[in-house]
Formats: structure tokens, sequence, C-alpha cells
């Protein structure tokens, strides 16, 4: 309706089934003031209709008077959305602050937290893992993991897929003669997602609350 006076185009949009005409017919006026009026409206019905992942609001462009969100939970269901570009800060487990530089970090903090645990235990995961994470090798035991390597040597490089809960790859455990043969070694070449998720996992199957974990993001 290009330039036509706003009485044609009240008009026009009184025969219009477009939800936002009655935003325009009611006016009387249509100045500056009602034009931003109208932007402010349509951007509210906006954002109702396609509402954004939580993880999207704390985006320079969203509404400053949102409060700033940098803490979520594994089991929430936009875990790619808070992970996508993002690193970690810390770990919160049931309160206490575990720091965490990379999401290898988180995964393998979470795990050092079950294996010092009275009430958890690794074991479980170990038998229970390919219902828990959808794989059987997650967890393998490092004596398993240099049998691979002495059956064929072209599985060395799985040896730099797994790491000790306190962080060392199973190739550093080899160099070092490690002989605690009954040792849990875990695959860490995995995304974030995949990794946070597995954390998630093991939180739905204790029945931990949802904010028993909290991973905060830079």
């Amino acid at each position: 309706m290009g330039n036509k006076s706003f009485s044609i185009k009240k008009e026009k949009y009184g025969t219009s089934s477009l939800h936002y005409r009655l935003d325009v017919i009611d006016k009387e006026i249509w100045d500056e003031s009602a034009i931003r009026t109208h932007q402010s409206n349509m951007i509210t019905w906006f954002l109702e209709t396609f509402q954004l992942p939580e993880a999207k609001k704390r985006s320079n462009n969203w509404n400053e008077d949102i409060p700033d969100i940098s803490v979520f939970s594994p089991v929430q269901d936009d875990l790619s959305d808070w992970l996508k570009g993002n690193k970690p800060k810390k770990m919160l487990i049931d309160n206490k602050e575990y720091d965490a530089k990379t999401w290898r970090d988180v995964f393998l903090g979470f795990i050092t937290w079950m294996e010092n645990s009275k009430d958890y235990s690794v074991d479980y995961l170990f038998s229970n893992q390919e219902r828990l994470f959808g794989k059987s090798d997650v967890i393998v035991e490092y004596s398993a993991l240099k049998q691979l390597v002495t059956i064929d040597p072209n599985n060395e490089k799985k040896l730099s897929w797994y790491k000790s809960a306190d962080g060392k790859f199973a190739k550093k455990l080899e160099e070092d003669n490690k002989d605690n043969f009954e040792e849990y070694v875990y695959h860490i070449n995995d995304n974030a997602s995949t990794l946070v998720g597995r954390i998630g996992s093991i939180m739905q199957e204790f029945n931990f609350e949802d904010d028993f974990v909290l991973l905060e993001v830079k």
C-alpha cells in the first residue's frame, strides 16, 4: 500500500485476517509514537509464537531487562543450545564447586566425584552403560584396552580416546607401565553434548534433583 493515506490503509487492513491488523485499525493517529508501539507489539507477538531457548536469551540482542543466565543443568532438554560456542567455567556438585576448563574436564570431574562417593558405584555404570549411554565402550577396564592393542597394534590410536578419571590418557598409563589393570578409563573423544548428556543420564538413573549438578558457562 506504499505511501497511501492512513485511512485507506486502515480500510484495507479491515478486510485482512492477520492478527496484527487490529493493532493498526484501532489507532486514530499513525505517528512515530504509534509506529514504535506497534513495532514493540509485533516483536512481543513474534517471541510468544516462536519462543527462544533460554541459552539464546543471553545474547547481546536480547532484552536487557532479562537477567543474565549462565547456569544450567545436564538434564535440560536444550543442551545443544547451551553448549554451542560456550566453554565451561565451573561445575557445582551438591553445592560444591569444581573447576572445569573443557567439557572433558566436566565429564571426568563428575566421574571422579562418582568414584570417590560412598553412595554411588562406577561398577554399576560399567555394567549398565549400554542402557545408559547407548554404547558398551564408554567405560572400559584399562587391562581390556591394553589387550586390544596387544592383539592388534592398529588399536593403539584408541589409547588417545580414553582417559583415567584423574585426567591421564590411557597412552600415558601405558608409558608409565601402569600396573593397576582393573582401573577404569573413560571415552572422552566425543562432543560436548554427548559428554554432558552422559552426566544427565547418570543423574536421571540415580534420581538426582535437577540442581544437584549445575554447570556454569563463560
